[in-house]
């Protein structure tokens, strides 16, 4: 480890199991049953309610009508087009900006530039940008508890400089929540993170862990077969494709990444369900800009023939690629945007380099600086093209 010193922290040694189908959210009052059917996600019963179909497509654009909110639409305003990247590219320079921090899995970037990595056991690290110094900000309080929780994702508010909102997504015994915390770097080494909401959502099947912010600052994540989109208190947006329900999408496998592009698109990265006929692959949510319409995840280009898992998705900015990790083989895998929904070039393709680390456990991306977060500890500074 690079500039600086910890303590050394032994793993949560949760196992976790297979992702459930029935899902339950909500909002942190009232029993669990009544937030999951506040949130649109289950019945009185306590059912697990589909995501609506309507009267299916009636304007035949090929994608499933949804009830528009009430009152006026809220779409935001987004370009139909953005610059395309280049059809290829390279890793220009492989570093080790940290290292030492042992049961990484999560990384997310601060606006200053700086990093946060979570060990799957609860405890934050801020990672210094430029130099790599390597502090301990604290622990999530409700991971930290042990036993059968573990860290699954994290994410820091976007844009924000004081009191920074840090998105943490947790196994909880037989489910999964995300919770908020503060971050403040003016308090002390180890105790800058302070407690806000440890529940905002509750009731999600074991798994998942992908988080990304739209445009509008409303927070997606990865929940089973569904992502969900919420505002960044927990509350569900007015303009959804149901403005009940917290799910945006639907009939996914296995999700382990998400990213928004310039036009509102949403990107997944799927591991598929381990099967021939589900291969992992990269795929675009589509929303209609006239209706709020959203349809289902479309694959762009071929299935990726990947070393292992994926693990994470980043992307680079206007003009700049996606950016797919795996958990083996030393490679990562570029995948450029066309600006209109697909991929420029011949697609996807993997970039391999000596110094990158065997298993990837998370990525971020600013430009052409990727930061990339090696199971072994270490946290990686690519420059790209």
């Amino acid at each position: 480890m690079r500039g600086g010193s910890r303590r050394r922290r032994a793993a949560g040694g949760v196992l976790l199991v297979a992702l459930v189908t029935a899902l339950a959210v909500g909002c942190s009052v009232g029993p669990a049953s009544n937030r999951a059917a506040h949130m649109g996600l289950t019945d009185q019963n306590g059912e697990a309610t589909p995501t609506p179909e309507h009267d299916g497509d009636s304007d035949g654009d090929g994608l499933i009508d949804s009830p528009p909110p009430d009152g006026d639409p809220t779409t935001p305003a987004v370009p139909e087009t953005y610059e395309a990247a280049s059809d290829s590219g390279t890793i220009e320079d492989v570093s080790t900006l940290a290292e030492g921090i042992g049961n990484a899995c999560c990384i997310t970037q601060l606006s200053n530039g700086d990093l946060l990595v979570g060990t799957q056991d609860g405890v934050i690290y801020r990672v210094g940008d430029d130099e790599g110094t390597v502090a301990e900000a604290g622990e999530l309080h409700s991971v930290a508890l042990g036993g059968d929780r573990m860290l699954l994702g994290l994410a820091a508010e976007p844009d924000a400089t004081d009191d920074v909102t840090v998105y943490a997504y947790y196994s909880r015994g037989d489910e999964s929540r995300i919770g908020t915390y503060v971050y403040d770097e003016d308090d002390s080494e180890g105790d800058q993170l302070t407690p806000s909401d440890e529940s905002m959502i509750e009731d999600l099947p074991i798994g998942g862990g992908a988080l990304a912010f739209d445009h509008d600052g409303n927070l997606t994540a990865s929940a089973g077969t569904e992502i969900l989109r919420v505002t960044s208190t927990g509350d569900v947006p007015g303009d959804n494709p149901d403005p009940t329900s917290a799910v945006y999408a639907s009939g996914f496998s296995d999700v382990q990444g998400l990213a928004w592009d310039p036009s509102g698109r949403l990107w997944v990265i799927d591991a598929g369900d381990g099967t021939a006929s589900s291969p992992p692959a990269l795929s675009v949510v589509e929303r209609d800009a006239q209706d709020g319409t959203v349809g289902p995840p479309m694959p762009v280009g071929d299935p990726l023939d990947l070393s292992g898992q994926p693990t994470g998705l980043a992307y680079g900015g206007d003009s700049h690629p996606f950016w797919v990790t795996t958990a083996a083989g030393q490679e990562i895998w570029r995948a450029p945007p066309d600006g209109r929904g697909g991929l420029a070039g011949e697609g996807a393709t993997p970039l391999s380099d000596p110094g990158l680390t065997p298993e990837a456990t998370d990525v971020v991306a600013d430009g052409e600086t990727l930061h990339l977060l090696s199971s072994d500890g270490r946290v990686l500074r690519l420059d790209v093209t």
